[in-house]
């Protein structure tokens, strides 16, 4: 809550689905065709083993050549896939070494035998969620409803019109945690409850198709499964319209206790329900009261036959994918036959890759399961020596942009004092969340072989997830702390990024591989990738969304008006020169600011490893800048490089790359770089705002 992942971790969606298409040699050469003369060589199939391009005129497409036809089979690749794969090789060693011991990962151990049991699965069917069908079967009024809602042996999901999120700092108290109360889940987007349209619709049709069958699987005859479809949007209606979508300025003033929430609910069982939870000790919360006014309404007597499809259809999606090979098979097809033509792309992964991707994803939705295999991962693969050298280095980074914003002439002397005072309080966080804070005492999850099933392992894993989060809200709130089991911050995440709540660097164990790092890795290479990478996430706590942040996570702008407007100015020439790129043949151009904080971000990244580079004796520059190629080395179809213009907030590959290396000085005298020179940029038209 309130954590904000930055630059990293959105590329990953676009890596994993890329797709060869059958461009023709003209096509090809059409993309190749820009009017700065580079070419777009993320894209397969325009850089080939006989093209030629010199490092002065395409650094890019010159640096990366012999790694993009080394990965030319069409499938897509890159180089943050690359390391991705390499972290599920790791995690499945951990999963079959029995050297690795530990409550944590032998629930991990079990979840994913269980997953993996498909002939158990397949025998089973729906009979694991049917008992849970039923007890629901057993409500006949408000006082019965409010007996299930609050009993977590017959609604081990949580199912209700109002449910617990995310626990982060108090507004109203920055000593302590709040929770985030919100909406029981729905089928479809808030919105599209009111403005029904063409997407909508398809994707309704989705949705019954799905309950559909799996009431049919259980039995159910058609009129009742169409009473169920239309009493449960019914109920889902009722509640988003009883609930508000909150600003965020709304947010702040949403602050309430537990005293308020009680008077609030009137017979609403609201703190009992929390308190089956493990939250009794949480005493902020954050919450539309004017929705907490209307549970009572929501959940009268006329309401029951609603309220009680709405939980049918509520345990039936989430136990849809633990199911039967059949059910898996007509669910998939169902969700494909309507997506199918908006996305046609292949995953760049094998099929045996794919699968131990979406293995682990399914461990990892539960946060007590994430925790437990992070904390195997870090102990068995992260060197704890390594994090010497790269907090030395973050340290470094800091440093760096300390004297940055000393140099900085339009900065005001009130804006630097500010700047700086928020740079020594900002926080260092190394691939090692606070484990201290685990606790696996209560998980037990059942093995088939002791009568154990998938559906009654997922509902263990998911109370052990919620009973941790309950205590860590429980606790004062240390911004300095790692949460080891908040899902947002998952240190197996092949990502490093800054949290302005939190005022701290985060370098995840899942981005600490080939060839981002590893043992011997040089000065040279390590800035040029995490380095730069790391000084990216750095600038981010001072560019447009930063400022409006304190040295202690609170949002309260700390940057003078004066400097804010220099600081817009700058920003303005970043957005000029990408809107005005021709990008390749039919993509269009940005829009005017659409990638400005992170094409700052890289730029100001670069400038701090550049400015610890000075310091070191006998720097290799050349190591530097290719290392920083080679990190965004790209191959994707023209489609999946197109999506990525207007649905992506960071610049293509080869941009981040070309625009980074040309604002800076240094890149040109190592390449000698002259004017008449493709990367050649006038130095009073070159863009770093940091």
């Amino acid at each position: 809550m309130g954590k904000r992942v930055l630059s990293f971790a959105i590329v990953l969606a676009l890596m994993l689905s890329l797709l060869m298409t059958g461009c023709g040699a003209e096509d090809l050469a059409s993309l190749a065709g820009k009017s700065d003369g580079w070419v777009a060589s993320d894209i397969i199939g325009t850089v080939e083993a006989e093209d030629e391009f010199r490092l002065q005129d395409d650094f890019a497409a010159a640096a990366n050549k012999d790694w993009i036809l080394a990965h030319s089979d069409g499938r897509g690749a890159s180089t943050f896939a690359d390391i991705i794969i390499s972290v599920l090789k790791n995690k499945r060693a951990l999963l079959e070494d029995p050297s690795v011991t530990g409550k944590g990962i032998e629930e991990v151990r079990k979840y994913a035998a269980l997953l993996e049991d498909q002939e158990t699965r397949d025998r089973l069917g729906m009979e694991p969620v049917r008992k849970y069908i039923e007890e629901i079967g057993t409500i006949t009024d408000t006082e019965s409803l409010y007996a299930y809602l609050c009993d977590p042996e017959r609604n081990p999901l949580g199912a209700a019109p109002l449910i617990i999120g995310e626990t982060g700092q108090s507004f109203a108290d920055p000593s302590a945690y709040m929770t985030l109360l919100r909406h029981g889940a729905v089928s479809l987007e808030d919105d599209e409850y009111f403005d029904v349209g063409l997407n909508t619709i398809e994707k309704i049709e989705v949705i019954n198709d799905v309950i559909t069958y799996l009431l049919e699987k259980m039995g159910y005859e058609s009129s009742d499964i169409e009473r169920i479809i239309a009493e449960n949007y019914s109920m889902e209606k009722a509640i988003v319209r009883n609930s508000n979508i909150l600003s965020d300025s709304e947010v702040r003033n949403k602050n309430y206790t537990r005293s308020d929430l009680q008077e609030a609910a009137k017979n609403y069982p609201i703190l009992t329900y929390l308190d089956t939870w493990g939250f009794q000790d949480n005493e902020q919360y954050m919450i539309d009261i004017g929705y907490v006014n209307q549970l009572d309404q929501i959940c009268s007597e006329g309401n029951i036959p609603e309220m009680k499809s709405y939980l049918t259809v509520r345990y039936l999606f989430a136990t849809a994918k633990l199911m039967d090979s059949e059910t898996l098979d007509a669910i998939s097809e169902m969700e494909e036959s309507k997506s199918q033509e908006e996305n046609p792309e292949n995953q760049s992964l094998s099929d045996e890759e794919a699968e131990e991707y979406a293995l682990f994803e399914q461990i990892s939705m539960h946060t007590a399961l994430m925790a437990a295999i992070n904390e195997a991962y870090v102990n068995r693969y992260m060197n704890p020596a390594n994090i010497e050298r790269l907090e030395t280095m973050t340290k470094n980074l800091i440093e760096a942009f300390r004297e940055v914003i000393r140099e900085e002439e339009w900065l005001s002397q009130a804006g630097k004092d500010a700047a700086i005072e928020k740079l020594d309080a900002m926080g260092i966080h190394i691939m090692f969340p606070n484990n201290e804070y685990l606790d696996f005492s209560g998980f037990n999850i059942v093995p088939a072989d002791q009568g154990g099933n998938l559906v009654e392992a997922y509902f263990e894993a998911r109370k052990a997830s919620l009973a941790a989060k309950g205590k860590m809200a429980a606790m004062p709130f240390d911004r300095s702390v790692w949460d080891p089991y908040y899902d947002q911050t998952n240190t197996l995440q092949t990502n490093a990024f800054y949290s302005p709540m939190y005022n701290g660097i985060y370098i995840c164990a899942g981005i600490v591989d080939q060839p981002s790092f590893y043992e011997g890795i040089t000065d040279e290479e390590l800035y040029g990738a995490l380095g730069v990478i790391v000084g990216h996430e750095i600038t981010h706590g001072f560019d447009d969304g930063g400022v409006r942040y304190n040295k202690d996570g609170s949002e309260r702008a700390w940057m003078p008006d004066e400097d804010q407007m220099a600081f817009n100015d700058r920003a303005d020439k970043v957005s000029a020169y990408y809107s005005n790129l021709d990008l390749f043949a039919g993509a269009g151009s940005y829009g005017y600011g659409a990638v400005n904080k992170e094409a700052i971000a890289d730029m100001g990244g670069m400038r701090l490893a550049l400015k610890v580079a000075e310091k070191m004796p006998g720097f290799n520059y050349d190591a530097f800048f290719r290392k920083w190629a080679l990190i965004w080395a790209t191959q994707t179809s023209v489609e999946s490089e197109t999506a990525r213009i207007t649905g992506d907030p960071h610049p293509l590959a080869y941009l981040r790359i070309n625009v980074t290396c040309q604002q800076f000085e240094k890149f040109y005298e190592t390449y000698d770089i002259k004017e008449g020179d493709l990367m050649y940029l006038a130095p009073d038209k070159r863009i770093t705002v940091w």
